[in-house]
């Protein structure tokens, strides 16, 4: 077998190379062309691949209707105590809900109505937000910073929600679009929304929400002011963007370069071609989820009876084609709520925990599915050191055929990943890696039909060595001694 692989950015390294691609025969993937890696023009590695001591693993500090589960008000306390631990683990950075109060109540906040009332303000069924108060969040801040964890923000720019009624002459009807919050920094009218004497509309609408019309000038400014208080009086230094699509790529392009830190847009599509589309219009100013990847994964998880192509992996997602820009997942909280993977989910993450881009861990995976495993080499926690320790370098396809999937990460120390979908037998082959004479050692490994460890494996003199992965699971394998 004739190895795929790809020469791109190393997750420690700034500098670009090139993609090698190759066609095959058969029923294994094999080589053939060459094409330039398209991970953006005059590329420089984004901020969260430098702003710690190693490789950035993202926890989504949340899950739809998270604060049921532990009291009205009570999340960032909740979450608060769990930081250290979090540390510990390796997480670098944290994804949490929208702070700001929101119409409904309770709400997760993506029905925002003030954006400087985090929890303060008697307004929209009382003080606090539905995950706590302003000084709890402030805390929680304080705890993250403590053990060096970043924390990113959910940004809601689309729309608003909750205004009372006016007369909008836009219109010649009365719409729900006069805010007057009780935070006092601003105020909105109909001309703050679309259609505005500004701009009729913009890239799309959500849900019938109030659109909020950012080619007004006093639009954008509240919007980034807000963002930017989050930065210098809050402690966000990052940055999510939500429902980009129907955002004017302008909007997220100025916000980034004006506000700055690492930003990823939630552009839910799964047609690689717009989500390249979207990065090129921000001028590559942030990054993106990897929806395209996270639907192969869900095919390759979900499907019990091993019929997923195992080949269709390799490709399929953005980290494939700008790893320095892609932001990979598992799941998040509205795909958990409406069409969630339902099996052997850490196979999914023994793909993205091997694999470059940075990585996102579900707080319901870790927690309350248990899949954290601590101590144990087949949970997500040791993927996580897998990943800072030995998911070095480039990646390669040393062999995919419909039940197995190889790949190399190129760099040092490296590793091999084996992801086996068969639902009843181990599944191996021959391949060539990177290492001569060298025993090979399983660092993690998970299976939901058995999970004994594989057996260490040595090299020969080329490199060429069996490995091998449980039915329905994967094996990591790296040069013995870590």
């Amino acid at each position: 077998m004739i190895p795929l692989t790809r020469s791109i950015p190393l997750l420690k390294a700034l500098f670009l190379a090139s993609v090698l691609l190759f066609a095959g025969c058969d029923d294994s993937t094999v080589v053939d062309e060459t094409e330039p890696s398209t991970d953006g023009p005059d590329m420089e590695a984004p901020s969260i691949f430098s702003s710690h001591d190693k490789p950035p693993v993202l926890l989504q500090g949340f899950y739809w209707d998270s604060p049921a589960d532990v009291g009205d008000g009570e999340w960032w306390d909740f979450v608060r105590t769990r930081i250290p631990e979090l540390a510990d683990d390796g997480f670098t950075h944290m994804w949490l809900p929208p702070a700001h109060k929101a119409q409904n109540c309770p709400s997760m906040g993506y029905d925002p109505y003030d954006y400087f009332d985090l929890g303060e303000y008697n307004q929209k069924c009382g003080t606090e937000t539905w995950f706590g108060s302003r000084q709890e969040l402030e805390q929680l801040v304080d705890v993250a910073d403590q053990e060096n964890i970043t924390l990113m923000a959910d940004i809601v720019f689309n729309h608003n929600s909750g205004g009372d009624l006016e007369y909008n002459p836009n219109v010649g009807d009365s719409t729900y679009t006069d805010f007057q919050p009780a935070s006092g920094e601003y105020t909105f009218d109909y001309n703050n929304f679309h259609p505005s004497t500004y701009a009729d509309s913009d890239a799309g609408t959500f849900a019938g929400f109030s659109d909020l019309a950012h080619a007004n000038p006093e639009t954008f400014n509240v919007v980034q002011d807000h963002q930017q208080w989050l930065d210098d009086t809050i402690g966000f230094d990052a940055w999510r963007y939500d429902f980009v699509k129907g955002l004017n790529p302008s909007v997220v392009r100025e916000l980034q370069q004006n506000v700055g830190g690492f930003g990823v847009g939630e552009f839910w599509d799964g047609n690689k071609d717009l989500l390249h589309q979207w990065l090129n219009d921000i001028d590559y100013t942030a990054s993106v989820f990897d929806f395209p990847f996270f639907y192969s994964l869900q095919a390759m998880a979900n499907d019990g009876s091993g019929n997923y192509d195992m080949r269709n992996l390799w490709g399929s997602g953005m980290l494939f084609d700008v790893p320095f820009h892609t932001v990979t997942f598992v799941e998040n909280h509205d795909t958990d709520k409406d069409d969630p993977i339902v099996q052997d989910k850490r196979m999914a993450y023994a793909t993205i925990l091997t694999h470059e881009g940075v990585p996102t861990v579900f707080w319901k995976d870790y927690y309350n599915y248990g899949l954290a495993r601590r101590g144990e080499a087949t949970g997500i926690a040791q993927l996580i050191w897998v990943y800072q320790t030995l998911a070095d370098g480039g990646s390669t396809l040393l062999h995919a055929d419909e039940d197995l999937y190889m790949m190399q990460r190129d760099g040092s120390p490296g590793l091999v990943l084996v992801l086996n979908d068969d639902p009843n037998d181990w599944k191996g082959t021959t391949v060539n890696t990177q290492w001569a004479n060298t025993e090979l050692h399983a660092y993690a490994w998970g299976s939901s039909v058995e999970e004994p460890q594989p057996q260490n494996k040595w090299t020969d003199g080329n490199g060429s060595v069996d490995l091998w992965a449980p039915p329905r699971g994967y094996a990591v394998y790296a040069p013995n001694g870590y």
